[in-house]
């Protein structure tokens, strides 16, 4: 792993996304609200998810719903020039979004939150999914691999040592619903059906067992465990032969917070990012 700790403040109105890019944003859950911001997050929200906010049963998951939403549209305003609240979203029959408004954009993204962290990820005409866990999760993961899994996987997690076997198994995870993510087919698709292979010298590799999900060699992914917390993974439909540049960011949405940094390229797409 690479750690990677020097953030520098990058306040700058309108961004550019390459082909060869992806870009992760995260913004973390505030232990105090603002109450201007918190006005400003309920007020860009759609009458359809002011009204799944309202059905969240504790507090803290209504806000962590309200920041990924403020999230999502103060991310992809900064790359179209359009006010936050201007953008008009649309879902496939799967749940995945896009963008509706405006039409035809390239940009392509995905979401995902865990208890104090939401995470948006950016790309250009690619398929992306991200998926992010908090490390304190104490999941059963003898019983979620063993059901869920494609054998090859369950079986490495039995080789792993005891004290490491739950990182490893949150690590496996989120690789798995990243790339579910990513091809936007929801729970259609099985996790038993592909398989995520670890390396301890190279990036993880998926094998599929039959066509249905494209060529092995199109897909990549990326790890980033941001401080002692969160671990981040993304699945990107992008060959493996072409050069990539990833910009990790931190942002308090719909606020000129935030800061940038580009991960330096490295052999296993591994990172490790320090809280600021």
């Amino acid at each position: 792993m690479r750690k990677v700790n020097q953030f520098v403040d990058t306040k700058i109105a309108a961004l550019r996304l390459s082909e060869n890019q992806v870009d992760i944003w995260c913004a973390r859950l505030p232990a105090v609200w603002d109450d201007g911001l918190f006005h400003s997050y309920c007020e860009i929200l759609t009458s359809e998810e002011s009204e799944r906010y309202t059905r969240f049963a504790f507090e803290n998951d209504r806000r962590q719903f309200l920041l990924t939403r403020a999230l999502e549209r103060d991310v992809l305003s900064r790359y179209l020039g359009v006010e936050p609240a201007a953008l008009e979203f649309t879902r496939n029959e799967f749940g995945k979004p896009a963008l509706a408004e405006p039409s035809g954009c390239p940009i392509t993204y995905s979401l995902s939150h865990t208890k104090g962290l939401s995470v948006c990820a950016v790309a250009f005409e690619q398929m992306i999914g991200v998926d992010v866990e908090s490390l304190q999760r104490t999941p059963s993961h003898r019983d979620i691999s063993k059901r869920f899994f494609a054998a090859p996987e369950a079986a490495y997690l039995e080789t792993i040592d005891e004290g490491q076997k739950r990182a490893e198994f949150i690590r496996l995870w989120t690789l798995k619903e990243a790339f579910v993510k990513a091809r936007g087919l929801g729970l259609s698709i099985p996790l038993n059906s592909f398989e995520i292979k670890m390396y301890p010298d190279r990036p993880p590799w998926v094998f599929f067992s039959d066509e249905v999900h494209g060529h092995e060699a199109d897909w990549r992914f990326l790890q980033i465990r941001f401080g002692h917390s969160f671990h981040i993974a993304i699945a990107l439909n992008k060959p493996k032969s072409k050069e990539l540049a990833v910009r990790f960011s931190t942002i308090t949405p719909l606020t000129e917070e935030r800061a940038s940094l580009i991960l330096e390229s490295n052999g296993l797409n591994t990172w490790v990012v320090e809280e600021v």
